[in-house]
């Protein structure tokens, strides 16, 4: 093979084929030969060459190793980096094609094998599986494991295969300790969820003795006016008690992410009077007028309740830290499309810029922390998560010696009031003295949240009501006497209230009775699940009088009217 120049300067790649005839005295007489241009061959070939070079090139510089497996033969050519990235030498590193499974992990070969299988079997053009490979060092390593067919035969069955494995066991690693953080942060968020649900428990039982006799105390025609206003500072305290205990789990909630939320159109206007109509007594004792502009119309994305929350929460801090004789503004503004401010405005004596950041940290009360207004420091925490949980923002504005402006911002518009005639509420039902003979029973194993009750329906006189110390005792007098309604407590020593809830459903002659839960568990998810596991009603320690007795009512009313066939 030799190269000629054409006459047009360009170069080809020759072969010659000649054959000689020789005489009998050796010397040439005839001489014949062929020439065969074979310059696509040869262009065809450095193509090829270099193609794999560039192959190899970018194969290496991306860190992978590259094996070549000849089916038919049964051969497999692994590339060195191959062999170095499960620590070998290349010219130590040798492997059959059938001897692959024994370097992969025994808890990946199912799913490889499955892979492959199917890979061969189903004329798959390419398949991919991440596996462990064992290195010379006997540790397994991550690896990504990626194939084409790269030649088949007649018949459609692969003849050459070429894979590419790729190092993955950092990432594997990542990702091995993002799963076991975040495992350890839920299991963290569990234990946190069990003991603020153990505390708020542990809190609100004697509390609902301090407040439940407090309240009873109020209606004591016997007490002087000194004895009246002790009372009141019992009441004061454990409501303030109250209030810090269900603002710490509300903090806790939030940053759990396990407060709830149903968004919906909400009109600011009656939001915002519900509110007003909560703190004017409190704005009337400073002196403080509280002045709102126009709301009508105004309508934004919302959780209702949490709405609510947030604005009481300005609202009040609006009227505790402002002058005497001072004034509170709630107005709208709009900052951008379809996106409204509902704003309180205050004339106390301003926050200083540097402290502004500070203001939203829990606990952190700034100078009013020694000072004589009540307060936990969690408020504004809450009620700036709250906010940013419905899509929007809580924000302040301030100038020390005349006032600051809370904000809250979420999604909303204005539209054009519209009027409907309201039907006025229903007035609450009176105390209901006139039912029938009405026993009711309540298992309570607290000797003080029993004497409670006993003291509340003492005027109602003709309720019988039943006490059992003891689950046991409870379930034997629900057989026995088969009150009206049975008012069961949670936390009991021996069966919990959710085991005698479920003895009672099963026993025909209690299965009926209405069961309304009163426990000290205030968490939502413990109230959603006493509803799902039958309880007709669900009342948190401490108990509120009115709530309670209205419940008592509703649930006796009920009960007669179906005795006397009204229902």
């Amino acid at each position: 093979m030799y190269r000629i120049l054409r006459p047009d300067g360009e170069v080809r790649h020759v072969h010659e084929l000649a054959k000689a005839e020789m005489n009998e005295a050796g010397r040439l007489v005839f001489l014949k030969g062929t020439i065969q241009d074979i310059t696509p061959q040869i262009d065809a070939e450095k193509a090829l060459r270099e193609s794999q070079e560039r192959f190899t090139f970018a194969v290496e510089g991306a860190g992978d190793g590259v094996w070549d497996w000849d089916i038919p033969g049964n051969v497999v050519q692994y590339s060195r980096l191959y062999a170095e990235m499960l620590g070998y030498r290349p010219e130590e590193f040798y492997r059959t094609p059938d001897a692959w499974e024994k370097d992969v992990h025994p808890d990946d070969l199912p799913l490889a094998q499955e892979r492959l299988d199917a890979y061969l079997q189903d004329r798959r053009t390419s398949y991919e599986v991440e596996l462990r490979i064992r290195c010379k060092n006997g540790r397994y390593k991550w690896v990504l494991c990626r194939s084409t067919v790269a030649e088949r035969d007649s018949s459609g069955h692969p003849t050459r295969v070429i894979g590419i494995h790729s190092d993955i066991d950092e990432r594997k690693r990542v990702e091995t300790e993002l799963i076991r953080a975040r495992e350890e942060a839920e299991r963290a968020n569990r234990a946190k969820s069990e003991f603020l649900s153990n505390m708020s428990h542990e809190l609100r039982t004697p509390l609902n003795a301090i407040i439940g006799f407090g309240q009873l105390l109020e209606y004591e025609e016997s007490l002087d006016a000194d004895q009246r206003d002790s009372v009141a500072e019992i009441l004061k305290a454990g409501q303030h008690l109250l209030t810090l205990i269900n603002e710490i789990l509300d903090l806790a909630k939030v940053e759990s992410g396990h407060l709830e939320f149903s968004l919906e159109p909400v009109a600011v206007a009656d939001v915002v009077e519900e509110c007003l109509t909560l703190v004017r007594a409190q704005a009337a004792k400073r002196g403080i007028q509280l002045c709102t502009e126009d709301l009508n119309g105004a309508v934004v994305q919302a959780d209702r309740t949490r709405l609510k929350q947030v604005l009481l929460n300005l609202l009040s801090n609006a009227i505790k830290y402002n002058r005497e004789q001072g004034q509170v503004d709630v107005a709208l503004a709009s900052s951008a499309p379809e996106r409204l401010q509902i704003r309180v405005t205050d004339t106390g004596k301003g926050i200083a810029p540097e402290d502004h950041a500070a203001l939203f940290q829990p606990f952190n009360r700034l100078e009013a922390e020694g000072s004589a207004i009540e307060g936990t420091g969690i408020g504004l925490s809450i009620s700036r998560r709250i906010a940013e949980r419905m899509g929007g923002r809580l924000e302040m504005e301030s100038q020390p010696g005349v006032g600051s402006c809370f904000w809250v911002e979420l999604p909303g518009e204005m539209h054009q009031p519209t009027f409907e005639v309201v039907t006025p509420p229903a007035r609450p039902s009176e105390p209901v003295d006139d039912l029938e003979h009405s026993p009711v029973l309540y298992i309570e194993d607290n000797p003080a949240n029993l004497k409670v009750v006993e003291k509340l329906l003492r005027g109602r006189r003709r309720i019988q009501l039943f006490t059992a110390k003891a689950p046991e005792q409870g379930i034997i007098l629900a057989r026995e006497q088969r009150p009206a309604l049975i008012l069961l407590d949670i936390h009991m020593p021996g069966l919990s209230g959710f085991e005698v809830l479920e003895i009672l459903r099963q026993d025909p002659e209690t299965r009926d009775i209405p069961v309304v839960a009163v426990s000290a568990n205030a968490m939502p998810d413990d109230i959603t699940r006493a509803r799902q596991a039958g309880f007709d009603h669900y009342l948190t320690k401490p108990l509120d009088v009115t709530a309670f007795l209205e419940t008592l009512d509703a649930y006796l009313k009920d009960s007669n009217a179906k005795q006397n066939g009204q229902a």
